[in-house]
């Protein structure tokens, strides 16, 4: 095939199936047999049935339960054998062992022809299982389907034959060496080099870089970024698959391969407690075996295994999560999943990104400064009226603030970008024929003779060091130099006083330059890094016993959180982001972020006590049950009332007037004292 020809084969459609929901609805249908199983199964306890009667109810409850397990087992079973062959004990076989408990002495008491009836107890543990599993499952699948759709967000390429004709091709037959072309507005689909246009690229999401960079043939440019006001051509060096955002994704799709913190918790938890429970079970058999009969060790053993139901543990444990995560939701914190609030109790080190996190998105004009015989207010107006007819993110920076008052009116007649410069526009005075040329960009566009005038302006300015220093050009001359930058979200004063009141690090780490990231006045802080030095940097805090929140925005922070114990993104962060974050941060007060942390301690101590109050139960129902001191039937209540006791603490504590009190409590324990030089003000303007 000659380089000129199109390949042959259509480009594949995208899958446009619709979600398989079949999951939530067999946990649907098998809660509604579950409650009504209850139901029924209360009344057989508690009442007397004909023999006839009570048969039949018994074989309605074994088939209600039959049909459960059909709908719902299998992802228990499966993992419990996964786990099984590789002889690990986990939190599936507590679940077994409540539910073979369950069966074994509602079974006993069917052949019995009298006696206690269990079956809702092994529906409802099937039921209590399968939310948890499919809550999980769904949100590992979400975060990995981002990761995937984002990279191949952009399926296809124009490619530039040798002969200079243009073609499309897939993004996966893209080879290196081959030229791709990328229009203004689109994003970049390949790593490579420019070869061809001059203009601004925006690659904040990739590098951190908070102003647009600008890119001229020889300099590298990676897939994702976005070609602003030109058109570049780029010869492929890394194709579909071994791109920057390749790794980022591959890096994401590992983290999110490893165990939940929460599921080794629990797995640990087992690896004791289910053991001991068959020990006692397996005693109390045998025990009562040996003095009465087997009947009654068979009794006494399934007493055992129904008192030793983690139902206290599957109550309490999610009520107390999520009335937290409520409390989260309401100060802007939303959650994807409920592990993460105990991850959060872990977290000694918050790491934050710095551009569209910690600052706003875009720059803004902190000072201008006019040449003599000019009138400010004037000037500015005219920059303010470019600016309103153009998205170019030179021109964005001179945003009219409404603070600033009344202004000249000026209306654009033309205006267009300068690819790598800035941005070029004619306007006209409101009430006057006269026609004004303005140019906004970077010193590239100061006239020669103005360039000495262009350096003794700029250094008036009242700027940060790391500010952008960009020429307004009027009619031919330089008219003004102003200066543009990021703007800190307000409440980091506040943020590093919360977060050492609560004995946690605070760390920066952006792929934005020093000058930039020391201004915010963290203690450690970590600049001009890549997505692979942040993942690197993160994974190694974590192997040195620290315990990492990553709090980021952009595609290049994917891989450090994924790699972290506990990750936020901003709501307006890419999608990879979002996906791979634990929480949602809606808003731009960062303090919420401490907050967070302190609530999700006071949350964990409560989980905690309920855990202690919970294995106290077990043991004492165990040693009971094992002594034959404890009917089924009382078993089964007092099961219950733990559950019901520990569901009613839980909801009482973590009830919202008394979340509202202990955080009003811990914030006015740690009022801030602002530490100078943590929040950047807009410098003083210069007539």
């Amino acid at each position: 095939m000659k380089c000129c020809e199109q390949p042959a084969g259509s480009i594949p459609a995208v899958d446009q199936s619709p979600s398989d929901h079949s999951a939530w609805v067999a946990i649907g249908i098998g809660a509604m047999f579950a409650a009504n199983s209850m139901i029924v199964g209360l009344s057989i306890n508690i009442s007397t049935m004909e023999p006839q009667m009570r048969r039949l109810v018994e074989l309605g409850l074994l088939g209600a339960t039959i049909i459960v397990g059909a709908l719902l087992a299998g992802p228990l079973l499966s993992s419990a054998w996964h786990k099984l062959r590789q002889r690990q004990l986990s939190f599936e076989f507590l679940f077994l062992s409540g539910i073979v408990g369950a069966m074994g002495v509602s079974i006993f008491s069917m052949v019995r022809g009298h006696g206690p009836i269990y079956f809702e107890v092994a529906s409802l543990l099937l039921v209590i299982y399968a939310i948890g599993n499919e809550v999980g499952r769904a949100s590992r699948q979400r975060g990995l389907t981002l990761a995937r759709s984002w990279i191949d967000d952009n399926p296809t390429c124009r490619i530039v034959t040798c002969c200079g004709q243009e073609h499309e091709l897939r993004l996966d037959e893209v080879a290196v060496g081959q030229t791709v072309r990328v229009l203004p507005g689109e994003s970049l689909p390949v790593d490579g080099k420019v070869t061809a246009g001059v203009g601004f690229v925006q690659e904040s999401q990739l590098t951190g870089e908070s102003f647009a960079a600008v890119k001229r043939p020889g300099d590298t440019v990676h897939a994702g970024s976005i070609a602003m006001d030109a058109m570049f051509e780029v010869d492929v060096s890394a194709a579909h698959g071994s791109r920057l955002i390749d790794r980022i994704a591959h890096s994401v799709e590992q983290a999110w391969a490893q165990p939940s913190q929460w599921q080794r918790q629990a797995d640990r938890l087992v690896r004791w407690f289910l053991p001991l429970v068959m020990v006692v079970t397996a005693t109390t058999f045998l025990t009562w075996t040996l003095i009465d009969s087997w009947q009654t060790g068979l009794f006494n053993a399934l007493a055992v295994l129904l008192v030793a139901c983690p139902c206290a543990m599957g109550f309490a444990i999610p009520l107390a999560i999520w009335m937290t995560l409520g409390n989260f939701a309401a100060r802007g914190l939303v959650s994807s999943g409920g592990d993460c609030v105990e991850r959060l109790v872990e977290v000694d080190t918050v790491v934050f990104d710095k551009t569209g996190t910690l600052t706003s998105q875009d720059h803004r004009m902190v000072d201008l400064v006019v040449r003599e015989g000019l009138d400010r207010t004037w000037l500015h107006a005219l920059a303010g009226a470019v600016e309103e007819t153009s998205n170019h993110p030179v021109a964005r920076a001179f945003h009219r603030n409404p603070a600033d008052g009344e202004r000249p009116s000026f209306g654009v007649r033309a205006s267009r970008s300068l690819p790598g410069l800035g941005v070029e526009a004619t306007v006209q005075s409101r009430g006057s024929d006269q026609l004004i040329s303005v140019r906004i960009g970077t010193d590239h566009l100061v006239p020669p003779q103005d360039e000495p005038l262009f350096d003794m302006l700029a250094k008036r300015l009242h700027a940060e060091i790391g500010a952008r220093r960009l020429a307004v050009v009027v009619d031919g001359r330089l008219a003004a130099v102003a200066a543009v930058d990021e703007t800190p979200h307000n409440g980091l004063d506040q943020l590093l006083t919360r977060l050492e009141t609560l004995d946690i690090t605070p760390v920066l780490m952006t792929g934005d330059r020093s000058t930039r990231a020391n201004r915010l006045g963290f203690p450690e802080v970590y600049a001009e890094q890549s997505p692979e030095q942040k993942r690197a940097r993160v994974a190694q805090m974590e192997s040195e016993g620290r315990r990492v929140a990553f709090v980021g925005d952009g595609v290049n922070d994917a891989a450090a959180m994924a790699s972290s114990t506990v990750s936020i993104s901003a709501s307006h962060g890419s999608d990879l982001a979002v996906g791979v974050a634990d929480l949602t941060w809606h808003g731009s007060d960062p303090t919420v972020v401490a907050e967070a942390v302190d609530r999700a301690r006071q949350a964990v101590s409560l989980v905690r006590s309920n855990l202690l109050y919970a294995a106290s139960y077990n043991a004492i129902g165990m040693s009971a049950a094992a002594l034959g001191l404890l009917h089924p039937v009382l078993a089964a209540v007092i099961m219950v009332a733990s559950s019901a006791f520990v569901t009613w603490r839980t909801a009482f504590a973590m009830e919202p007037g008394e979340a509202d009190e202990l955080v009003s409590r811990s914030t006015e324990t740690s009022a801030p004292s602002s530490p100078a030089g943590h929040t950047l003000q807009p410098a003083a303007t210069s007539p």
